[in-house]
């Protein structure tokens, strides 16, 4: 008999360093960063996919996207998409159309070719953005606040 609950804690997935930079989103929540859906760098997928929790890109992915805590495009990682989440940080690539609710944040290695609407825009030296851009306004008290990286456990 194969215990269900002991597989899904194999395949669970560390999410404590979403990105290079020292800030990280947190739901104040004791299992904010423990898990967090992924695209693995041997996978490819097509499609509708949605996620209520963190979401980390790895291989590739069309479509759209729909991820209600922070999509983290990995450098390496290729995202064609209609998207749409609550933080994004690219260190990959994107291109389509963006809707973040919160900060979208552009990693030197990252390469972003898309409309995007945000409420607040961040592209570090080196990063290449290309398209529309619409400055929405933050409805801060929907957002998860922010929390210095020095602060989370490794």
């Amino acid at each position: 008999m194969v215990d269900i609950g002991a597989t899904a804690r194999a395949w669970s997935y560390e999410m404590r360093d979403l990105s290079t930079t020292d800030l990280d989103w947190n739901d104040q929540s004791a299992s904010s960063f423990d898990t967090a859906s992924l695209v693995d760098r041997h996978s490819a997928f097509d499609g509708n996919f949605r996620s209520q929790r963190d979401l980390r890109v790895e291989g590739e992915l069309k479509g759209n996207v729909t991820c209600e805590g922070t999509l983290f495009v990995s450098e390496g990682a290729t995202l064609a998409a209609t998207v749409e989440a609550e933080h994004i940080t690219v260190a990959g690539e994107l291109t389509g159309e963006i809707r973040c609710r919160g900060r979208l944040q552009i990693l030197p290695s990252g390469r972003v070719r898309a409309n995007v609407s945000t409420g607040s825009l961040v592209i570090q030296e080196g990063a290449i953005y290309e398209g529309q851009l619409e400055m929405a306004g933050i409805d801060r008290s929907t957002l998860r606040p922010i929390r210095a990286r020095s602060s989370i456990a490794p």
